[in-house]
């Protein structure tokens, strides 16, 4: 040992920095003050030698680049050094002559590896998005992102045990061992439990930690998806059965706690679809064949997520399994689907999969008796709409329906795929276009000809629109600390509306039949001046996002993306004042977000979304923020609670005009722009909290409740678009010309039960939720607060999915709503309180939505599926039973004008009731 220190003093006097010092009359005894900030550590070494005048001695290798913080006040030379050293690898000894040297500190260094995989589906090898990743021994953990990868960096080596939990899954438990100072990169798979419905539906809060007992992990807030009245499965109709998520009977379109149709965005593999719904709104623009997961994020939802005020429903195309390669077609009385799956390996290292499906209408060949039927006594030319706006004095005049057409023609194109040359070098590219087409015609007749009034009226109501998106995107996991994603995205969007009306009172020659009168009366429309509706809008998108592992217990997420909007609008219709705007707008967005697990239990979600627009020199910061816990053994059992909260903002608004057409089939006309900040960006403030208790591993209660605060909201000025301007040449091109701001809140809580028996295998579901949405504009309803026409105040829920036997599943739903207002055609609301026109007719006014109110909706649904394999085929058959109680279930109501004896003119109320019972039966092949 002693042979050991002399070689050791001898290289350090060969090597030493010229720093020894003399004593020159200081001792060590003497106290010194020294302040280094940020300096150097051989410049502070150098300053307290000079200062003090101790011997020291060091070899300059052992140094880093390490800066100094520190404050010595009134201290021994000795304790200042050891002030300096203090955090680094550094140490100092002292040799009896008193000489002070630097050495390597003694203390063995920490011995650090790190850990990264990805987590894929056991039996199709896709990957899984938002499994949770737990290491109990570290107390830590993350989750997947969304190419199923996941990093987990530094951590102690030696072995550790890994949890994987995620919904409809099994919780895979292994063990894994770190190695120092290298990536450990493991493949997991998880093997899914039984699923009555498909696409699989994520939505509210998930727990993190595995049940304590079974370690598994129950399928959760799923109901059947059973056919609509349209007689075909609509996978968008599956977000029904999620607490907070209310369509507007029957259409496809629906409302995320409180918010409007436009206040939330569907995106397809995350580029937005601005008008995702087909056949006038009644179905969804997507094949369900197509789809693998749809994710609902509501209040409260992370900075990453995006900018909405209400909420985004992220909607996943499906990949083939491995090495799968098969063919499916699938018929029902609406519309035909198709798909092609191939998955192959090229040169036995790349791994290709692609999914091309479809869907199209058969319309042009069967229209189903029931629907037809429906839409047929939905077409009504509404004479209090006709007096007011047509021809004002027409108000006593009632038109029967004589002759009625709907033609109906959408279709649905998906291909997905997937290139991945390594677990951790994956490219995707998928690409979409939806197409719907409908058109009405209607001939009536007056059913009391006077003078002065026409005999006939023709109306031709047309809606064409497209959607397109094209994604292309790289994932790559970089190291065990870093994984990134690197992607382009183009969505399109046009539609194009057109109505047209005309009379008898038109034409100089009145046909003998209808067939030559509307033949007649489509040439005069022709002929007339085009007055129609357009939107156009596309965006284009580049975006890089970055996934980093600060530490074991922070994993930092942050993103960049570049977008471009290109748009245009025209409101050219016969009683709107002509308005239209055509511009383009840069955007530049950016989010970051800290995870921080405060223990293993508890993890804290901060950061914040940033959009930045040149053009306006303006920034837009959204801070937002959410915790979670988890606690595996109470009382109660499982127990896992969340509260989140945060600023949202919207960029492009979707704006509803109320259709005066005829065709009830679509009530509006749907037009998106995005802000020109003319007005405020709308905004608004979110706090919501979650509850999930597991008493045992088959049963799960969930609570929730949110409020939203919206300070800033913009809707049409009704007023502007339907009063002649001061200036009759004006053109509304500005959002502030044809809009007007206004304010809303809402609130809500539910609650849901949800238990699973494996034998008889059978899922039982139920919820109820109360809501309030309430909304205030200055102009209208004497700028009071009223509830919105789109809200469900009461709603009840009841499902049961039952295998009767392994080739039998049958769905049983019930549905009870109350409560619901704004009872009249919304017409009426929006045209026929303008100033100038009549309010009331008779003892009804419409200046009071919230008072007008439906009576209760009821309805009961049953499902059959039973399929069998043959060979290697599969066939299965579907019976849908829809209102099988064939409730006359009432939509809205309308007035019709009728004359006493005495001539009054007076008003009755007339139901317009959804279809009865309405049964549906589709077959599905795989070969």
């Amino acid at each position: 040992m002693k042979f050991k220190s002399i070689l050791l003093f001898i290289f350090l006097l060969l090597s030493v920095s010229p720093v020894l010092a003399q004593q020159d009359g200081k001792t060590e005894n003497e106290r010194f003050t020294l302040l280094f900030r940020g300096t150097p550590i051989e410049e502070a070494i150098k300053d307290l030698v000079k200062e003090t005048r101790i011997d020291l001695i060091y070899d300059p290798s052992i140094l880093s680049s390490q800066r100094v913080f520190s404050l010595s006040k009134n201290e021994y030379p000795e304790q200042i050094l050891s002030n300096i050293l203090k955090g680094t690898n550094l140490d100092y000894i002292q040799l009896s002559s008193g000489t002070y040297v630097i050495i390597k500190s003694a203390v063995n260094e920490p011995r650090y590896g790190s850990l990264a995989g990805i987590v894929l589906d056991k039996s199709t090898g896709k990957p899984l998005e938002g499994a949770n990743v737990l290491i109990a021994d570290a107390s830590t953990g993350t989750s997947s992102n969304g190419a199923g990868r996941f990093t987990i960096a530094p951590l102690l080596t030696g072995n550790y045990e890994i949890t994987i939990t995620y919904v409809g899954y099994q919780t895979v438990r292994d063990t894994v061992s770190i190695p120092r100072q290298q990536d450990s990169l493991r493949r997991f798979y998880l093997e899914s439990r039984p699923v009555f419905v498909e696409p699989l539906v994520i939505s509210s809060l998930q727990k993190r930690l595995p049940y304590y007992n079974s370690g598994k992990e129950e399928v959760t807030n799923l109901t059947n998806s059973l056919s609509s009245y349209t007689g075909s499965p609509d996978a968008l109709r599956s977000v029904e059965s999620v607490m907070g998520v209310n369509f507007s009977i029957p259409l496809a379109d629906f409302n995320i706690q409180g918010g409007a149709e436009g206040e939330h965005q569907v995106m397809l593999d995350g580029v937005p679809i601005y008008n995702p719904t087909s056949f006038g709104r009644l179905t969804g623009a997507f094949s369900p064949y197509a789809l693998q997961k749809i994710t609902v994020h509501k209040a409260g939802y992370g900075s990453s997520v995006g900018s909405q005020l209400s909420g985004i429903i992220s909607i996943d195309q499906d990949l083939p399994a491995d090495e799968e390669k098969n063919l499916m077609l699938q018929v029902d009385p609406l519309s035909l689907n198709g798909r092609i799956n191939l998955a192959t390996s090229i040169n036995d290292d790349i791994q290709f999969k692609t999914m091309i499906a479809g869907r199209s209408n058969i319309w042009r060949w069967y229209q189903k008796p029931a629907l037809s039927n429906t839409l047929e006594n939905w077409d009504r030319l509404d004479p209090i709409i006709s007096g007011n706006l047509i021809n004002n004095g027409m108000e006593d005049v009632f038109f029967e329906k004589v002759n009625h057409r709907s033609d109906v023609d959408f279709y649905d194109f998906h291909w997905s795929n997937e290139i991945a040359f390594s677990d951790f070098h994956t490219t995707y590219f998928s690409y979409y276009r939806g197409t719907n087409y409908l058109q009405t015609r209607l001939l009536s007749d007056n059913s009391s000809p006077q003078a002065g009034n026409p005999e006939s009226m023709y109306t031709r109501d047309t809606y064409d629109w497209l959607n397109d998106i094209v994604r292309v995107e790289h994932n790559w996991l970089i190291n065990s600390r870093w994984q990134t994603q690197l992607g382009f995205s183009y969505s399109n969007h046009y539609s194009n509306h057109h109505f047209g009306m005309a009379s008898t009172d038109d034409i100089s020659a009145i046909p003998s039949n209808n067939s030559q009168l509307i033949s007649s009366l489509d040439r005069y429309i022709d002929e007339q001046p085009h007055t129609g509706d357009q939107n156009l809008i596309r965006e284009t998108t580049f975006n890089a996002r970055f996934e980093y592992s600060l530490n074991q217990d922070h994993k930092l997420n942050f993103g960049i993306e570049s977008k471009v909007i290109d748009y245009s609008f025209s409101l050219s219709d016969l009683f709107y004042h002509f308005s239209s705007s055509r511009n383009s707008t840069v955007m530049l967005n950016g989010f970051l977000e800290d995870e921080f697990s405060l223990n293993f239990n508890t993890k804290l979600i901060g950061g914040s979304r940033f959009t930045f627009i040149p053009n306006e020199q303006k920034i837009y910061a959204e801070p937002r923020i959410s915790v979670q816990t988890d606690l595996q053994e109470t009382h109660l059992g499982f127990i896992s609670l969340k509260l989140a909260g945060g600023v949202y903002r919207q960029y492009v608004n979707q704006f509803d005009l109320t259709n005066v057409g005829p065709s009830s089939i679509v009530p509006s006309i749907r037009f998106w722009v995005p802000v020109d900040f003319t007005t405020d960006v709308p905004k608004s403030y979110h706090a919501s909290s979650e509850i999930l208790i597991e008493p045992e591993e088959t049963l799960s209660i969930k609570w929730e409740g949110y409020y939203k605060w919206n300070p800033s909201v913009l809707s049409l000025d009704y007023h502007a678009l339907l009063e002649e301007p001061d200036n009759p040449n004006a053109r509304f091109n500005n959002q502030s010309t044809f809009t007007e701001q206004g304010r809303s809140y809402s609130y809500g809580t539910g609650i849901s039960i949800e238990k699973l028996f494996e034998d008889p295998m059978m899922e039982f579901s139920l919820s109820y939720e109360y809501s309030l949405a309430r909304k205030r504009t200055p102009k209208r309803f004497n700028g009071q607060y009223v509830d919105t026409p789109w809200n469900e105040p009461q709603k009840l829920q009841a499902a049961v999915n039952w295998n009767i036997i392994p080739s039998l599943l049958t769905t049983i739903r019930w549905q009870s709503i109350w409560g619901r207002s704004w009872a009249y055609n919304q017409a009426y609301y929006d045209y026929l309180t303008i100033d100038g026109n009549q309010s009331q007719y008779g003892t009804i006014t419409f200046d009071s939505p919230s008072n007008d109110t439906l009576s209760p909706y009821h309805q009961l649904d049953i499902g059959f599926s039973w399929s069998q394999n043959i060979n290697r085929s599969k066939v299965q058959l579907r019976l849908d039973l829809v209102n099988i109680l064939d409730r006359q279930n009432t939509l809205e109501k309308r007035l019709i004008p009728q004359q006493n004896n005495e001539g009054t003119l007076q008003y009755t109320t007339q139901p317009k009731t959804l279809p009865g019972f309405t049964p549906s039966i589709g077959i599905r092949f795989i070969y």
